[in-house]
This record gives structure tokens, sequence and C-alpha cells, in this order.
């Protein structure tokens, strides 16, 4: 278990997105949030930052950095991992009209 600043532990992870569904060529940046059980913030001393993946890289890529880009039509889910934590998000990314 990490140690944490203030009280509580560092129990769950979360993606803060402020957007789920982007156009081709759409680009945005989530977040990765820890929570304690309360779901009150913390900051996890020794904390790595979160790693990123896309369900479907063709639609959505992923970068380390938390960035998204839309590429083309379709669904994609967003993980987010960080040691044995982890946190999902869906994204729609819709064709330009």
């Amino acid at each position: 278990m990490n140690q944490v600043s203030g009280e509580g532990r560092c129990d769950t992870l979360r993606i803060v997105a402020t957007r789920t569904t982007l156009a081709v060529g759409d680009s945005a940046t989530l977040t990765a949030r820890l929570r304690d059980a309360s779901n009150r913030p913390v900051t996890c001393i020794g904390n790595n930052p979160a790693s990123w993946s896309s369900s479907a890289p063709a639609v959505v890529r992923a970068e380390q950095n938390g960035l998204v880009r839309a590429l083309t039509p379709g669904r994609a889910t967003i993980i987010a991992r960080d040691g044995a934590r982890s946190a999902s998000l869906s994204l729609t990314v819709q064709a330009v009209p």
C-alpha cells in the first residue's frame, strides 16, 4: 500500500474528462485522479504517473501524458493504470459532417 499525504489510502483511480464524444481530428486531455474510500482526492507518496492505453487504437490513440486523439468514427475504451489500480472511460468518435 502506498502512503498518502493527509488521511486515507489510495483506494481507487478515476479518469476525469471534460467530454466523452469527440469528432474525427479532435483531441482531449484526460486526467487520472486517485481517491480514498470516501471518494476524497489523495496524493500518494511514491506514486507513478498513470499509463494510458486504448482498446481501439485505430479509433482513438492514447498517449502517455493522457492526451487522446480521435482518428476514425467508432467507440474505444481508454484505460488508465497506476500500479494495481485501473480505471476506464468510454469515448465515442463521430464523423465530421
